[in-house]
């Protein structure tokens, strides 16, 4: 009984009956500070996908247009087939300098297994030689195109295409998603 009066005694409440009011800070709801919210890159750039220009050096690069060729392409002159996939890439290049420019560096494609691959010369006569990029001259100020062919192993997702300068070391590289 003397412990049943204890608690009734510690309730919290005045010798009127009136409850007795608690002090703010224990009642107040936890404030949260700017270093506690979650960062999110909202305001992180969009990588540069199909249709987007990006530029190193002088050059400025734009895929057109990607397409999966599967395990075998046939062109005009001849055809090629692989046990992994081919991607063929059609690019718009336009040199930004001030003097015409060969095009010697080619751009590569790196997949999400952080592997590398350049355009293969086996598909120069299935592509057709007017369109190949390499050794595509570029004169200063005019929009140019062409087409480059990958070959591919068949799990290669996450492709991007990696650009440069153009030069024989190439230079600053810019990446280009290729939604693939």
């Amino acid at each position: 009984m003397l412990g049943l009066c204890g608690i009734i005694a510690n309730m919290g409440g005045n010798d009127d009956g009136t409850p007795t009011a608690k002090p703010a800070s224990d009642s107040a709801p936890a404030v949260a500070k700017a270093t506690d919210a979650p960062v999110t890159p909202t305001d992180a750039p969009k990588p540069a996908g199909i249709g987007d220009a990006v530029t190193s050096g002088d050059l400025s690069w734009t895929v057109a247009a990607v397409e999966d060729k599967g395990q075998s392409w046939a062109g005009q002159f001849s055809s090629e087939t692989t046990a992994g996939r081919f991607l063929k890439v059609d690019l718009a290049i336009t040199n930004n300098g001030s003097e015409e420019v060969s095009l010697y560096s080619q751009p590569t494609i790196k997949d999400a297994k952080g592997r590398e691959f350049k355009a293969t010369d086996k598909l120069m006569m299935v592509i057709g030689s007017d369109a190949w990029c390499t050794g595509k001259a570029l004169p200063a100020g005019v929009p140019q195109t062409c087409t480059n062919g990958y070959e591919l192993p068949a799990d290669a997702t996450g492709l991007s295409l990696v650009v440069n300068d153009g030069g024989f070391v190439g230079g600053d590289e810019q990446s280009i998603d290729l939604g693939q």
